[in-house]
């Protein structure tokens, strides 16, 4: 059967805008590899091929039987000649790279989003070996664990049966396959994600692979009546396809194109390279290095990128680069107060929740990129690590302007940040923009001068920004229940009604409606599969960060049609924004208001716990400074889970992640450390025994908390034996710590100062040895309070502690008791 010209037309139109916003997925079989041999020269075998092969070299006294079937010769050949079998694999598989066709080269030019492979041989590395592609290509064996981490930069390349490396342990024989369809599959829960989520281009295969069906007819779930078809078209590329398999793949909308590998990419995928290209920009524009280089992205690419269709900024969104552009965002008089003429510095803007604080900072980089100044842009959500930024800085060697929004998710490492700008070799200009309440946390010793320190606070809008506000509101005919009034009365009503917020006052001025009633009431109303998505995005928005669609409809449990239109209707009524494939709530003060609702309820459980695992199944092998590892890393922190939920439920959430996380120290560190302060110490103790062991023998934290266990155990049962014992050994680690790294981090002085203020309390002491004990703590902790003067849990400490002593000066009968 050949293909009509005007259906092959129309797969170039619509995949090539697909390719053009980087979002389609690759899925190859046997045939993918024809044209290309072994090492040996010898063509790559298909299946038929390799059944015969390894029959001739196991029984090759036998007649080879044509009923027999791959996975049965497999199976028999791994029971008698385990290790012939392997070898034979290995030789056979391995693909020679100046065999390969320049088709082979076209496939994986492509901006895939990721790519998927039944097979074992290394054709992706043997191209990228043979060929100068657009991204690094990386593999990686389904056997192994969860999705890794890689960056746009990269392609990933996932073999669901298994690598070279496997061999011969890779997923042929039907006892195999069955030992896989009885467990769980993180990595087909996420082609099934990406299934629903994304258009897929199947190539080299008539897709009978008995795991793919088990996870494929998740889809076949098209929803209850009126839920309409959300899943993306896909397409099965094959010279052949019986008609009956066709049917049966259309039910799932996935589309037959009768072509063969070499066909398809001549005919299609050469036809629509500008906008491959496009992809490729797209993903080289939004790519975090986090294994080489650091590269940030001029502002000058980011706000040449296309944004949504429709803004809704001034009904109190997100502000994104086309706001700005496009004069959705009114300048305000105190902008011409920062002073963008520095060539070296830094310039923090800090404000409240609401205030303006991201479109000051954007308007700003913006301005600075029209002074022909080369301006780079880092986002909450990107990947950058305080220290390789630092080292980014210090080799820089021209004029350059970093302008980081949300400045403290750089941790503590805010503060060398700024000192390394000061070292660099080139002139460095920093803009930081930074939540007030943040400011003595993350930035130590921050000191403006008003020269090269300057700090410039959002101030609530004055009677002159609520003018400029109503010209911006007007001009885009956003005026809502303001157009009918005098200008004299919609200032009246801005200033006294709407508050001087901006965020507030865009959106009651608009719409009339009570801002935290609203967002509240929106919640209420929406329908439970919605409100489960909205809720899971919430939590991500929150922690200052995006969702993609395939990690959503994981989280939520529901990898179907339902949920994927459940999904569509909150980002087609705009309660959800999509930017690039990217989700999120529409202003993060929103998701804040939505998370302290749930947080402490029942319905806090079900997003919180999808969120979790489907973070947990691809963490994995991620810098510090991932995305997936900074989001999972704050959602499993025991402070966030112990203030969040019930003993029992937080219990619940980390037994969960158990299976996916048995290996990870940091998951037993955090397990313990929420039974030491909100659970049980034994419980705290065989969790942090096992973080104990591998790397978390090398980690401080988890001997700092160790010790935190001991000292709490000790003055919580002081008439134990050996409860002495258990707090000489906590003050002794604490003490080595605090030599050694005190001036980074608060917590281990403020461990030792109330922890041993509870063992003076309960021990058994004469008040001379108490007051003894006392002033040796008070003593640690005033240093620990000069040298982190901004953390108020030490100041507190320090004056229960001072109190204590206090109190030994007044007779027994009389004392107050804290």
């Amino acid at each position: 059967m050949t293909i009509d010209a005007a259906d092959l037309d129309a797969i170039v139109r619509l995949l090539g805008a697909q390719m053009a916003r980087a979002e389609v997925s690759l899925f190859t079989g046997a045939e993918f590899s024809y044209g290309a041999t072994d090492v040996d020269g010898n063509a790559v075998p298909q299946v038929d091929d390799l059944r015969r092969e390894i029959w001739e070299l196991l029984w090759p006294d036998e007649p080879f039987d044509d009923a027999s079937t791959l996975q049965d010769t497999y199976a028999a050949g791994l029971e008698e000649a385990r290790n012939r079998l392997a070898r034979h694999l290995q030789r056979r598989l391995r693909i020679d790279p100046d065999s390969l066709l320049d088709a082979h080269a076209t496939w994986l030019s492509m901006p895939w989003r990721r790519a998927y492979t039944v097979n074992i041989d290394d054709l992706e590395t043997a191209a990228a070996r043979r060929f100068t592609l657009p991204r690094r290509v990386r593999a990686h064996s389904a056997l192994t664990g969860g999705l890794p981490g890689t960056t746009e930069s990269e392609l990933l390349v996932v073999h669901l049966n298994g690598t070279l490396d496997d061999v011969p342990d890779v997923t042929f024989t039907d006892p195999q396959y069955g030992h896989r369809l009885g467990r769980s599959n993180p990595l087909y829960e996420q082609l099934t994600a990406e299934l629903l989520s994304y258009p897929v281009v199947f190539i080299g295969t008539t897709l009978r692979e008995p795991l793919f069906w088990q996870y494929l007819t998740l889809r076949d779930d098209r929803g209850p009546r009126g839920v309409r078809e959300m899943r993306p078209a896909s397409y099965l590329v094959s010279p052949t396809l019986p008609p009956d398999r066709r049917r049966l793949l259309s039910t799932y909308n996935i589309r037959w194109v009768p072509l063969t590998a070499a066909e398809f990419a001549d005919t299609v995928l050469q036809r629509i390279s500008e906008s491959a290209e496009t992809g490729l920009k797209l993903l080289r524009a939004t790519a975090s290095e986090t294994g080489g280089p650091l590269r940030l992205t001029t502002v000058g690419e980011l706000a040449a990128l296309p944004g949504p269709a429709v803004s809704d900024y001034l009904m109190g969104a997100q502000p994104q680069w086309g706001d700005i552009r496009a004069g959705r965002a009114a300048q305000r008089a105190f902008e011409a107060r920062i002073p963008l003429e520095l060539t070296e510095g830094t310039i923090l803007v800090t404000g409240t929740a609401g205030a303006g604080t991201s479109t000051t900072l954007m308007r700003s980089a913006l301005a600075l990129v029209g002074q022909d100044r080369d301006v780079r842009w880092i986002d909450a959500d990107q990947e950058v690590d305080a220290r390789e930024l630092g080292r980014w800085l210090r080799a820089h060697d021209h004029d350059v302007v970093v302008a980081i929004d949300d400045a403290d998710t750089l941790g503590r490492g805010v503060t060398d940040v700024v000192a390394d700008a000061r070292a660099s070799l080139g002139r460095v200009l920093l803009v930081l923009g930074m939540r007030a309440v943040a400011v003595d946390r993350a930035l130590r010793g921050w000191e403006p001068d008003g020269r090269t320190q300057v700090e410039i606070d959002v101030p609530l809008l004055h009677d002159d920004d609520i003018v400029l506000l109503l010209d911006v509101l007007e001009a885009h005919n956003k005026l809502g229940v303001l157009g009918p009034l005098t200008q004299d009365e919609r200032i009246e009503r801005v200033r006294q009604e709407c508050g001087r917020e901006l965020l507030v006052a865009m959106y009651e001025a608009t719409t009339g409606d009570r801002f935290e009633l609203k967002i509240a009431e929106e919640f209420g109303q929406l329908e439970a599969e919605q409100r489960l998505i909205y809720a899971i995005v919430a939590i991500a928005t929150d922690l200052r960060t995006h969702l993609l669609r395939d990690e959503i409809l994981m989280a939520s449990g529901d990898l179907s049609n339902t949920s994927l239109y459940a999904l569509d209707r909150l980002a087609a009524r705009r309660l959800l924004v999509e930017a690039r494939g990217r989700y999120t709530l529409r202003h993060r003060r929103i998701a804040e208001l939505v998370v302290a609702r749930l947080r402490n309820s029942a319905e806090m459980l079900a997003p919180y716990r999808g969120l979790l695992r489907a973070v947990a199944t691809r963490y994995h092998s991620r810098g510090t400074r991932s995305r997936e590892m900074r989001l999972f890393t704050a959602l499993l922190s025991h402070t966030r889970v112990g203030h969040t939920f019930a003993v029992e439920d937080a219990r619940s959430l980390y037994q969960d992640l158990e299976p996916a996380c048995a290996d990870d120290y940091h998951f037993w560190l955090q397990r313990g450390s929420f039974e030491v302060q909100f659970g049980s110490l034994s419980l705290a103790r065989m969790s942090l025994a096992q973080a104990k062991m591998g790397d978390g023998a090398r980690d401080h934290r988890v001997h700092t908390e160790w010790a935190y266990y001991l000292l709490k155990s000790a003055w919580k049962n002081p008439t134990a034996t050996d409860a002495p014992d258990r707090v000489a050994e906590g003050k002794q680690i604490l003490a080595d710590y605090i030599q050694g790294y005190g001036d980074r981090d608060p917590y281990p002085w403020h461990v030792y100062g109330s922890q041993l203020l509870g063992w003076i309390r309960v021990a058994s002491l004469s008040d001379d040895e108490r007051a003894r004990e006392l002033r040796a703590v008070i003593e640690v902790v005033k240093e620990g309070n000069t040298r982190h003067p901004s953390y108020a849990d030490l100041r507190t400490l320090l004056r229960d502690l001072k109190h204590d002593l206090l109190m030994l000066s007044v007779p027994p009968e009389r004392r107050v008791p804290r």
